[in-house]
């Protein structure tokens, strides 16, 4: 059976199997060499002793699950301004409850002063659509032996990663497996249904090659990719935690769990995940295309 392993890089954070806590990063290190390496943004959230502010919003901004979900979709970290003091002196957060915001740029945005669930989301809402800008390294697949405006599809890639825009690996073009077995991204995330993809309708996001079983499908993915695709690409989460390896799961055995779609690879981790979902579902991972190989 042919698996696929992300090789270069994976981090993997379990956290605690609490429920208040899990969708915070454990590491603050870790998580910025993480956003720095992958080029994303990282929020850091400062709150403090004796602070009335930062207890109102633990009990109503992030205790809602919309805030939770959206947490769980960026890289974030809750520090204590009394108790990391080598971070609050860093970012010179004096003032508590705050927000530092590491943009991909390298810019630096501090927010202070206590939000309200909707404020929160939007800020999480102006993060995601930046992460999104980053992750979204998606390219038309050509085809064998089909040129673009005169070029081959290696010369073309190679003009457009002179040019500094997101290409794929040349090897992914040799790929035989299509991601989710070659079923319809849109119609599994959004429709929970199997729906085979056409290879008239394709794209490739984080190396992997999705098909999808219409024009309209296709154009719902570019739109939205992060909403219409599965949990850490696709791997199973359960040997994602316990072996360290990122296989990916079969469509068939899946499971929406707190508004995500997570696949697994048989029956058996599946119902593993279910009888524990808060310690597989807090793993983070960050597996790029790059270094992607299939082994027999």
């Amino acid at each position: 059976m042919r698996t696929i392993q992300f090789a270069l890089l994976l981090a993997v954070l379990a956290g605690t199997a609490s429920a208040d806590d899990d969708f915070w990063f454990a590491d603050a290190e870790q998580a910025q060499r993480l956003a720095e390496h992958r080029r994303l943004p990282l929020l850091i959230h400062f709150s403090g002793m004796n602070c009335p502010h930062c207890v109102a919003m633990e009990r109503t901004v992030f205790a809602d699950r919309s805030v939770q979900s959206r947490l769980r979709e960026v890289i974030a970290v809750h520090l204590n301004r009394d108790v990391d003091l080598e971070y609050s002196r860093r970012f010179g957060v004096t003032h508590v409850p705050a927000d530092v915001i590491i943009h991909t740029n390298g810019r630096i945005e501090k927010q202070v002063g206590r939000k309200d669930k909707d404020a929160y989301l939007r800020l999480l809402s102006r993060l995601l659509a930046e992460q999104d800008s980053e992750l979204s390294r998606v390219v038309e697949l050509p085809r064998a032996g089909v040129t673009i405006s005169g070029q081959s599809a290696g010369t073309a890639m190679q003009t457009a990663e002179e040019q500094g825009r997101p290409t794929a690996d040349a090897e992914l073009f040799n790929q035989q497996t299509p991601g989710l077995q070659g079923y319809c991204p849109v119609s599994l995330s959004q429709l929970d249904q199997l729906v085979p993809g056409s290879k008239t309708h394709s794209v490739i996001r984080d190396g992997i090659r999705y098909y999808f079983a219409s024009s309209k499908m296709r154009e719902e993915f570019l739109n939205a990719p992060r909403r219409n695709l599965p949990e850490c690409l696709g791997c199973d989460p359960v040997i994602l935690t316990r072996e360290l390896r990122a296989i990916p799961g079969d469509p068939t055995f899946r499971v929406r769990f707190d508004g995500r779609l997570w696949l697994f690879t048989s029956e058996k981790t599946r119902a593993e995940f279910l009888s524990s979902p808060l310690r597989f579902s807090t793993v983070r991972s960050a597996l790029r295309s790059k270094g992607l190989h299939t082994i027999q």
